[in-house]
């Protein structure tokens, strides 16, 4: 009886397991990649503009489908045009997704409050999401002025 109770407490958490990497299929196998590709390259001609578009991506994105936007996005951007700016990359990867954490309900820790804290997502969406938009504004505050034209 304990166990089908717990069972019962915890299938939200079991669906995040098992569902959130299925999302990442259709985006590879539908090649919206070479799209987002494209879009990227067009858009994007500086360092800056790169870390700045890259980790609303990946806030973005990163909030429903967990890990499987890390290396979506790192794919992304490993073209002949992103490719000398890996570090500015991987810090927009690591502060955008790490972001995520704080506000989206597809993460374990916000899943484990709402569970066991009787709070609902909305009472704590506005909390979260100011404290992502702090870390965001900082971020770019990290940055500086390292704003260097990227040469297609």
């Amino acid at each position: 009886m304990k166990l089908f109770h717990g069972m019962r407490e915890n299938v939200g958490l079991l669906a995040i397991f098992l569902f959130v990497p299925l999302i990442s299929l259709p985006i590879k196998n539908g090649q919206y990649l070479d799209y987002m590709n494209a879009i990227f390259n067009h858009y994007v001609k500086t360092s800056k503009q790169l870390y700045t578009y890259l980790k609303i991506s990946i806030l973005g994105i990163g909030s429903v489908m967990n890990l499987g936007t890390i290396p979506i996005m790192y794919h992304l951007t490993e073209t002949s045009s992103f490719i000398d700016y890996r570090d500015t990359r991987i810090r927009a990867l690591t502060r955008g997704f790490s972001l995520s954490f704080l506000w989206s309900p597809y993460f374990i820790s916000i899943a484990l409050i709402l569970t066991y804290f009787n709070v609902t997502w909305v009472e704590l969406f506005p909390f979260g999401f100011a404290f992502a938009l702090a870390g965001f504004i900082l971020g770019l505050f990290t940055m500086g002025s390292i704003s260097e034209p990227i040469k297609s």
